[in-house]
């Protein structure tokens, strides 16, 4: 039985965009021929019996329980005890200095559909692949991080061989088919709906907002005018209680309109209005001095107002003093 105390466990694979522009689903992987041998290689290096170097680099060990975790590939490595190389490796793993894995695949689907792709990504996502191999690599992010094989034989990635194996995904399209279906969506149309039925839905949408902001125009318009109205009848009544003089008018018209008739009633509300000269003078009114109104010069000095008023109030007073003032006894019918 395997030594459980000799396995190291690594992240083999997730779903992150590597430096060539692609990803690889992990959901996708197919485990089937890797369960059936397990190797585990250094650098994606293989041994040929075609090439005599003495220097070839075999597997290192094996792996044990690969498992998918959410968008994670995992395994637990044992290395080859009887390697010399390999134990090179272990001591380094050991030590913290080699700590990353990578994947070794055959790409069997790849796509470009934008709900596969993510920013920044350049060429289509391996949706399906075979897995052949996990090795163990110096620098995750460098170019053996994520190594391909087509037909069983490890391809060299250059940029040309690349593209043949995982296409260039045209950026420019792929977000426009991202936010069309995103307008489409946005219009309750159909995720694939046509773009001529997205304008026709954007042309109703059109019409319907500027239909819209013609009704929101009109009562904006009614609520200025009656704002402007109720202004003024705030001004024109702080004027009849005598709390502003009637020359400034127009400039607390402009302040209510300013400020909000609101906030114009508030500062009205704390004005106090001018008492009338009668009010002032008159015996017995309110915050008045005792003064006695004796001629009819007294009346006539508190306005045509007063004089009327002793006229219709105490008719025989107003002959009185009218006759002392002309002379003559007035005319009242």
């Amino acid at each position: 039985m395997p030594d459980e105390n000799k396995r190291y466990t690594f992240i083999i694979s997730d779903e992150s965009v590597n430096v060539y522009g692609y990803r690889v689903l992990t959901s996708g992987i197919d485990l089937s021929q890797m369960e059936k041998n397990p190797i585990a290689l250094w650098m994606h290096q293989r041994a040929s019996r075609w090439d005599s170097k003495e220097d070839q680099k075999f597997p290192i060990g094996r792996w044990f329980n690969l498992r998918k975790d959410g968008g994670k590939l995992i395994g637990d490595l044992e290395f080859d005890g009887g390697d010399e190389f390999a134990m090179k490796i272990k001591d380094k793993v050991e030590a913290g200095l080699i700590n990353m894995a990578s994947l070794g695949a055959e790409p069997i689907t790849t796509s470009n559909d934008p709900g596969v792709l993510l920013p920044g990504q350049s060429r289509e996502t391996v949706t399906q692949c075979l897995m052949l191999e996990a090795s163990l690599v110096d620098i995750g992010g460098n170019l053996n991080a994520v190594r391909l094989y087509k037909d069983g034989a490890l391809i060299e990635l250059s940029a040309e061989r690349l593209n043949e194996t995982i296409k260039m995904v045209n950026i420019v399209n792929n977000h426009k088919k991202t936010n069309m279906k995103k307008i489409a969506l946005f219009l309750g149309l159909a995720e694939d709906a046509s773009e001529d039925a997205i304008m026709l839905a954007l042309t109703g949408k059109d019409a319907k907002i500027r239909e819209l902001e013609g009704k929101i125009g009109t009562l904006e318009l009614a609520a200025e005018n009656a704002q402007k109205a109720k202004v003024i009848e705030l001004v024109n009544g702080a004027i009849v209680d005598r709390k502003i003089n009637a020359d400034k008018k127009e400039n607390y018209i402009t302040l209510g309109n300013q400020i909000g008739a609101e906030s114009l009633k508030n500062v009205f509300a704390d004005m106090s209005g001018a008492k009338k000269i009668t009010e002032q003078i008159i015996p017995g009114s309110e915050g008045s001095a005792a003064v006695e109104l004796k001629t009819f010069d007294d009346y006539y000095k508190l306005g045509l107002a007063e004089v009327l008023k002793l006229r219709t109030e105490e008719p025989d007073k107003y002959r009185k003093l009218y006759k002392e003032k002309y002379g003559r006894e007035p005319e009242i019918e």
